[in-house]
């Protein structure tokens, strides 16, 4: 996604009320849903930027991308009826590092916004009809395809 070779993202598990995704090894946890960058960013349903996440005061190293570059953390959500969060993307801000010559917290540009929107509200709909089809099959009575 946007030309970057790596991003996170931690999906909200209701069974265990924790954010789920993978660490620095890619091997799958679950982590709180109120720790990092990424937490806060589950939290509040806002994205955050930063133009170093590793000196940010909110930075979790269990959780967040050790990385010393821009990076956002966005919501993976929908609006319906009510906005509900469904887990949170991290990536690399490349495009960040043209404000960093005057140390400005460079918003996104509009195209990042829109891309990440647009790719928060599909993974959102994803896990949607994921849940909807185990619920489906589970009123059959099956347990595997």
């Amino acid at each position: 996604m946007m030309s970057v070779k790596e991003s996170r993202i931690y999906i909200y598990d209701k069974d265990t009320d924790c954010l789920t995704g993978p660490d620095q090894n890619d091997v799958w946890n679950s982590y709180p849903k109120n720790i990092g960058i990424a937490g806060q960013v589950f939290q509040t349903g806002i994205y955050e930027q930063t133009l170093n996440p590793y000196n940010h005061e909110l930075f979790d190293n269990r959780i967040d991308m050790e990385i010393a570059v821009p990076m956002i953390c966005w919501p993976i959500k929908i609006r319906e009826k009510k906005e509900t969060i469904y887990g949170v993307i991290e990536i690399p801000n490349i495009k960040a590092f043209e404000g960093l010559a005057t140390a400005q917290n460079v918003k996104p540009d509009y195209y990042l916004t829109e891309t990440l929107e647009f790719f928060s509200k599909q993974l959102a709909q994803t896990l949607i009809n994921n849940e909807k089809f185990i619920d489906f099959k589970q009123s059959l009575g099956i347990s595997s395809f």
